[in-house]
C-alpha cells in the first residue's frame, strides 16, 4: 500500500514538475496524465483480481482524462477512451442481468425520457438535412457529441457496482484541480483566460463552472453534516473545504460561475433556516469573518490583489457586459429563427455553428441554444428531463448522504449559468455533470439494492 502511495506522489510531481519549468499550463495535461495513467495501472493491479483489472484500469483512465482533459494533437484521450471502456464491457461482460438498475421505475423512465430527447433532435435534424439547408457537417459531429454525453452516463449506470470506487476517483481528482487552483492563487502565477484555471483547460467557463460544482460537493456534504449532526470535525473540515472551493470560484474571475455560487449559497442559507435559524447567523458570521481575513491577506499579496482587482472590474463591467450579450442574442434570433414553425420544432443541431460560422459553442445560452436546434418543444422535453433526473435522485436520497444536496446545488448553478453559457454542451462541464450524476444514480441504486438484499 505504501508503494503505490509513493508510486503515485511520485508520478504527480513528474507530471507537474516539466510545465512548471517550461511554464506552459497547457502541457500539464499531457504530462500529468501519463505518469497517473501507469500509477493507476500499478494501482489497480494490486486491488482487483487479473478479471477485473482491466475493466477498472479503463475506467479509471476514462475518469482521469474526463479531469485532466489530456489532447494529443487533435484527439481527445477520453473520447477514444469512452470507445474502449463501452467496447470492452460489451466483451468481457454478458450484458444480459446488467440492465438490472432499469428495473427501477424512475431509472427506466428517465431511459425513456433520453432516447426521446435524442429521438426528437434526430428528427429534426434529419428533416432539416433532407429537405433544408442544414449540412452533414458539422451537424452530425454536435449530434454525435451530444449523444457521447449520454453515453458516457449509460456507461456509469451499468457499472454501478463500482460507483463507491468511482465517486473516491471523483474525489481524488477533483481535489488534485482544486489544490491547483489555491496553488494559483498563493503563488501569484494565474494561468487561466481572466484569472487561475485548471490543469489542461484555462477558459473561464470551464475553469469557473468546474471550481463551482466542486464548490456545490462540498457544500453539500456541509448542510448534510448540519442536518445529521455529525462530529464537529467533519463539519469544519467540510466548511473550509467549502471556502477553499469557493476561492476557486472567485479566482476564475467568471461572473456566471460566481453569480451560480451565490444563488447555491442562497440556497444552502434557505435549507439551514429552515432548520436551525440561529445556525444561518452563524454560518454567515463565520464566512464573513474568514473572507474578510482571508481578503486582507491575499490583498497583501502581489499576484492575488491583481486577482481580487480583476473580480471586482469584472463585476463593474456586468451592465455592459449583459448589454452586449442581449444585442449579441437579438442579432442570432433573427439570423437563424426565420420562420414560424422554427420556434416551435427547431433548426437543427449545430444551426448557430453552420449560420454564423463559428466552429465552437457561441450561442452564449443553454435555453437559446436549445431552441435553435429543437424548438420550444425540444426545450420542453429538455426540462421533463432535467425533472425526471430530480425525481431519480430524490428517490435515493436516504442512500445517497451529502451526494443527494450536493447534486441539488450543482444542478442549480448549472441551470443558472444556463442563461448566458451553454453548460450542458461543453465538454468539460457535460462530461463531470453526467460522471457525477451517474456516480450517484448508480451508488443509490446499490445501496437500495444491498438493503433489500438484507431485508
Amino acid at each position: 500500500m505504501l508503494l503505490n502511495l509513493g508510486i503515485i506522489i511520485i508520478a504527480i510531481i513528474a507530471g507537474v514538475l516539466p510545465a512548471f519549468l517550461s511554464y506552459n499550463f497547457t502541457m500539464i495535461s499531457e504530462w500529468f496524465f501519463i505518469p497517473i495513467a501507469f500509477s493507476i495501472l500499478l494501482f489497480a493491479g494490486s486491488l482487483v483480481s487479473k478479471r477485473n483489472i482491466l475493466q477498472i484500469v479503463l475506467m479509471s483512465l476514462l475518469i482521469l482524462a474526463i479531469f485532466f482533459s489530456p489532447t494529443f494533437g487533435s484527439l481527445r484521450l477520453q473520447d477514444f477512451l469512452l470507445v474502449l471502456c463501452v467496447l470492452a464491457w460489451i466483451f468481457t461482460k454478458k450484458i444480459k442481468g446488467y440492465g438490472a438498475i432499469f428495473s427501477s421505475k424512475y431509472i427506466a423512465q428517465l431511459r425513456n425520457m433520453i432516447l426521446f430527447f435524442l429521438g426528437y433532435s434526430l428528427v429534426i435534424n434529419m428533416v432539416h438535412i433532407l429537405f433544408g439547408s442544414l449540412p452533414i457537417n458539422p451537424s452530425a459531429i454536435f449530434y454525435l457529441k451530444e449523444i457521447q454525453y449520454f453515453v458516457l452516463f449509460g456507461f456509469i449506470l451499468f457499472n454501478h457496482e463500482r460507483s463507491d470506487f468511482m465517486l473516491k476517483l471523483f474525489v481524488v481528482f477533483m481535489s488534485i484541480q482544486v489544490l491547483w487552483g489555491l496553488g494559483q492563487i498563493v503563488s501569484g502565477n494565474h494561468l487561466g483566460y481572466y484569472g487561475i484555471g485548471l490543469l489542461g483547460e484555462g477558459g473561464p467557463s470551464q475553469s469557473g463552472v468546474f471550481y463551482f460544482m466542486s464548490f456545490a460537493l462540498s457544500l453539500g456534504y456541509l448542510l448534510y453534516s448540519f442536518i445529521h449532526k455529525e462530529k464537529a470535525n467533519k463539519r469544519w473540515f467540510y466548511f473550509f473545504a467549502s471556502l477553499a472551493c469557493l476561492l476557486c470560484v472567485l479566482g476564475t474571475v467568471s461572473r456566471t460561475s460566481i453569480m451560480a455560487a451565490g444563488a447555491t449559497i442562497a440556497l444552502f442559507l434557505i435549507f439551514v433556516l429552515i432548520k436551525w435559524p440561529w445556525y444561518t447567523f452563524f454560518i454567515t458570521f463565520l464566512s464573513s469573518l474568514t473572507g474578510t481575513i482571508g481578503y486582507t491577506v491575499l490583498m497583501n499579496r502581489q499576484g492575488s490583489s491583481t486577482l481580487i482587482t480583476s473580480v471586482i472590474n469584472r463585476f463593474t463591467r456586468f451592465g455592459t457586459g449583459s448589454s452586449v450579450r442581449m444585442n449579441k442574442w437579438e442579432r442570432d434570433i433573427g439570423l437563424i429563427m426565420d420562420y414560424g414553425p422554427g420556434w416551435l420544432v427547431g433548426m437543427g443541431t449545430a444551426v448557430h455553428n453552420v449560420i454564423l460560422g463559428f466552429s465552437t459553442l457561441a450561442a452564449d445560452s443553454q435555453y437559446l441554444r436549445i431552441i435553435y436546434e429543437k424548438g420550444i418543444i425540444g426545450l420542453v422535453i429538455w426540462i421533463f428531463l432535467i425533472v425526471t433526473l430530480f425525481q431519480v435522485i430524490h428517490k435515493q436520497k436516504s442512500y445517497l448522504g451529502g451526494l443527494y444536496y450536493a447534486w441539488i446545488f450543482m444542478i442549480t448553478g448549472l441551470l443558472v449559468t444556463g442563461v448566458t453559457h451553454e453548460v450542458f454542451y461543453v465538454v468539460k462541464v457535460s462530461e463531470v455533470f453526467w460522471l457525477f450524476t451517474g456516480i450517484c444514480i448508480g451508488l443509490g441504486f446499490k445501496r437500495s439494492a444491498m438493503q433489500e438484499a438484507v431485508h
